[in-house]
C-alpha cells in the first residue's frame, strides 16, 4: 500500500525484480490517487479501507503478507480488521505512530502540511520531496508526479480523518516487520519489535536500495508464509 499523494509506482522495483518470480506481487492505487485519481469508493480514509477490503476479497489474498510504505503503512494498521486472515505485515517508513500523531506532526512542520493541503504550494512541495530520499540524492521523478496527479480532495479528507483518529493499533496479533531507511528523517520509532535499518536508504528504501530491501523483504516473506 503506498502512501499520501503518491502510488503504487513506489514499488516499481519489487513488481519488476525476482521477487516477481517468487510471490503473486500485487500493486494498486488507492482511490484518489495515480489511475484512480476520480474513482470510487471516496477517496476518503472509510473509502481506502473498502478499497482495500474488495481487492483483497476479489483477488483473494487470503494469507498474503501485505506492506504498507509511508502513510500506507499506518493506513494498513487501519485496514487489518478487514484483511483476510493476513500472514504478515511489513510497516516501512511509518512517520508517526497513528494518523492522529502524524497529522500533527504535519501541522507543526510547514513541509510535511503539504501533505494535509488540497492545494500545491510549490516551494513546499520542492521541500518535501527532498526529505524522501537520503541527504544529497534526487528524488525520483515520479514522487512530484503523483503529488501533482492526486486529486486534492484526497489530502482535505485524509486531513479530517486522522483529526477524528481516537487511538494507535500497534498490537497486530499477526507477524510484523518494521523497516526504516537509516537516513530517514521522516520516519518514527515505532515502539514494535522485529525492526530492520536499512542502511544508505532514506524515506523511500525500497526504490533507493532495491535490492537490499527485496531482500528482507522476502526473508521475512518465507518465514510468515510457512
Amino acid at each position: 500500500m503506498h502512501g499520501s499523494s503518491s502510488s503504487s509506482r513506489c514499488f516499481e522495483r519489487q513488481l519488476h525484480s525476482p521477487l516477481a518470480d517468487r510471490f503473486s506481487l500485487i500493486a494498486f492505487d488507492l482511490p484518489g490517487h495515480g489511475g484512480a485519481r476520480d474513482a470510487t469508493p471516496p477517496a476518503t480514509l472509510g473509502g481506502w479501507t473498502e478499497a482495500l477490503a474488495t481487492a483483497a476479497s476479489t483477488l483473494r489474498c487470503e494469507g498474503a503478507v501485505w506492506v504498507g510504505w509511508s502513510l500506507g503503512a499506518l493506513l494498513l494498521l487501519e485496514a487489518l480488521p478487514y484483511l483476510p486472515r493476513p500472514a504478515g505485515l511489513v510497516l516501512v517508513s511509518a512517520p508517526a505512530p497513528s494518523l492522529k500523531e502524524w497529522a500533527s506532526r504535519c501541522r507543526r512542520e510547514p513541509a510535511l502540511n503539504t501533505w494535509l493541503e488540497g492545494d500545491v504550494r510549490e516551494r513546499a512541495l520542492a521541500s518535501l520531496t527532498r526529505l524522501l530520499v537520503r541527504p544529497g540524492e534526487p528524488a525520483p521523478a515520479f514522487i512530484e508526479e503523483d503529488f501533482r496527479r492526486t486529486n486534492p480532495a484526497a489530502r482535505t479528507a485524509l486531513a479530517a480523518a486522522a483529526g477524528s483518529q481516537q487511538a494507535s493499533r500497534l498490537e497486530t496479533g499477526v507477524p510484523l516487520l518494521v523497516m526504516r531507511g537509516l537516513h530517514d528523517g521522516l520516519a518514527c520509532e515505532l515502539d514494535l519489535p522485529a525492526s530492520e535499518a536499512v542502511a544508505d536508504a532514506g524515506h523511500l528504501p525500497q526504490w533507493e536500495v532495491p535490492q537490499r530491501f527485496n531482500a528482507v523483504l522476502e526473508a521475512f516473506a518465507m518465514g510468515a508464509v510457512r
